[in-house]
């Protein structure tokens, strides 16, 4: 299946939905298939819609994500919606990412059915730890975790 990057910088929320959309359409004429997946990245930087009526930029965000999980679910278009984390994870001893570290929590993770934090197993490794680690991986590439924090239908975790 062919990627195609359809949603440029400075897009709002239903101009991102609309070239979703276009693309699905495209799918379907071209491959006669339907579109697998959107990924949207990132939330952070979406503009208001014209017309908001948003006081804040948490509101903000709550509108653009709504409008895009009401597309998802609509047009039954899986949308990825990559978010931004504050520099909360950088001062944990872990450096795992939690809920509360996400930008704009409230509204993306009220809206959200799945939140997946990913992150660097290795960073916050003792040096042999950290080799013992990426041992088997190709030069310049580490392992990552996939951290399930939030499924409204299934189980969280790792």
């Amino acid at each position: 299946m062919p990627l195609w990057p359809v949603a440029q910088q400075n897009r709002n929320a239903d101009q991102i939905a609309a070239e979703i959309q276009r693309a699905a359409m495209r799918a379907q004429e071209d491959f006669g298939t339907d579109l697998t997946l959107a990924v949207v990245d990132y939330a952070n930087l979406i503009p208001r819609t014209a017309g908001s009526r948003a006081q804040n930029r948490d509101q903000e965000m709550h509108e653009i994500s709504m409008r895009l999980k009401t597309f998802a679910l609509d047009e039954k278009v899986p949308v990825i919606l990559g978010a931004q984390l504050n520099r909360k994870t950088d001062m944990s001893e872990s450096g795992r990412p939690l809920l509360s570290h996400l930008r704009d929590s409230g509204t993306l993770e009220q809206n959200a059915d799945i939140v997946i934090g990913v992150w660097p197993i290795t960073n916050y490794m003792e040096e042999k730890e950290k080799q013992r680690a990426i041992n088997g991986f190709q030069e310049g590439w580490e392992p990552y975790v996939l951290s399930v924090l939030k499924n409204r239908d299934g189980a969280v975790g790792d």
